[in-house]
């Protein structure tokens, strides 16, 4: 499995593409398309899906271009069909995801990605395993959590939400929607939002 990271000039944001056995799958587009294209058309594997860890726009800005069949949680259908939600419009945009797979539930797996529900950031936040890496989306970072107030964020739910990391092997190596990438059991030791 190689996974490769591109940065969005404009908000910092991670994309992530996994290319394995074949197939592609990004996670979280919000770097320029054409920067997208290039990579994967570049690569010797066929993209295969878009995966969300949550609508924030920063994070789904070239979804619908990337042209792939896209999955997120059911909670995040308002989130993805809203741009005053996804706060695109304050960007002067109006981004509107259409034909998304939504899942249900607190886990969902998908090939070999498996989807946890962590509600608070936004109310269809999820986290995405796949071997040993963890994509945590704006859910945790190193040193702290995603902010909750923005539309559907819930600092309690996200308190609850923190608890799944408790069933996770803390040697995973963790891919943040912002910043850099750290091991969990690094969090652990400094995240006050993990005691």
């Amino acid at each position: 499995m190689q996974i490769k990271t591109l940065v969005s000039d404009a908000f910092e944001e991670n994309t992530y593409i996994i290319e394995d056995n074949g197939s592609i799958a990004v996670i979280d587009p919000g770097a320029s398309i054409l920067e997208l294209r290039s990579i994967i058309a570049n690569m010797k594997s066929t993209l295969k899906y878009t995966l969300l860890t949550h609508g924030h726009y920063d994070h789904i800005l070239s979804a619908m271009a990337l042209g792939a069949p896209i999955y997120a949680h059911e909670n995040e259908k308002r989130m993805l069909e809203d741009s005053g939600v996804n706060l695109s419009s304050r960007i002067g945009q109006k981004i509107v995801l259409k034909g998304v797979n939504y899942f249900k539930g607190d886990k969902f797996t998908l090939d070999e990605f498996e989807f946890y529900h962590t509600p608070g950031h936004t109310a269809g936040g999820v986290v995405i395993k796949t071997g040993n890496n963890l994509f945590t989306g704006d859910t945790l970072f190193l040193d702290t959590v995603g902010r909750t107030d923005t539309p559907t964020g819930d600092p309690k739910l996200l308190q609850k939400s923190m608890k799944v990391f408790d069933s996770f092997d803390k040697g995973l190596t963790c891919y943040p929607g912002h910043g850099e990438l750290f091991l969990l059991t690094d969090a652990y030791a400094v995240n006050y939002f993990l005691r």
